[in-house]
């Protein structure tokens, strides 16, 4: 199944400010988000963000809440956001089957989100390079779990190429030089 943006939700798990420093490869996973993000809004799909407890853990980081809007930030106490009622609302009202997620960590809420949005029935999109851990070995065992519950594994550039479909857009020209560079500086 190719990732078709007419039926795409992009969706960041708590990307947050006391989280990121200790997340392993974290400046490689937020540039990958930052990108995914700028593709979204090129080719108008919805974007979605959760927070954990942000009381405890921050909000979303600058990097990234700078281009959010309040409605799309979504606070969570469940590790697996599926179970806030407030996410399935939002969800339900994009009416999107496919959710592309990246985030933070990738062995605890990206998971159990991931395999929450597969039992309410979605399909997600696990972003391999948009995902981190504080230890490489539970991002691997994450992605590594995942995909023996049948969820497609990707990278930014797959999903931002399957997105676009076709290389003599518009949008194809403008979103190349930010792929090609590896971020949107």
């Amino acid at each position: 199944m190719l990732v078709d943006a007419s039926q795409s939700l992009l969706l960041f798990i708590d990307l947050q400010t006391k989280l990121v420093p200790a997340i392993d490869q974290a400046e490689t996973c937020l540039s990958r988000c930052q990108i995914l993000l700028r593709a979204a809004r090129s080719l108008e799909i919805p974007v979605l963000a959760t927070e954990h407890c942000s009381d405890r853990v921050g909000t979303t980081v600058p990097l990234l809440a700078n281009d959010l809007t309040a409605l799309e930030v979504i606070e969570k106490r469940h590790f697996n956001g599926m179970l806030e009622p407030s996410l399935r609302t939002a969800l339900l009202d994009q009416s999107k089957r496919i959710v592309v997620v990246a985030g933070m960590e990738a062995h605890v809420c990206v998971l159990q989100t991931v395999l929450g949005l597969k039992d309410a029935g979605y399909d997600p999109v696990l972003v391999a390079d948009a995902i981190g851990s504080r230890k490489p070995s539970s991002r691997e065992l994450a992605i590594s779990r995942l995909r023996q519950h049948g969820i497609d594994i990707v990278d930014s550039e797959m999903v931002i190429f399957e997105w676009l479909k076709a290389g003599d857009t518009d949008a194809f020209k403008a979103l190349l030089p930010i792929i090609k560079s590896g971020s949107v500086g």
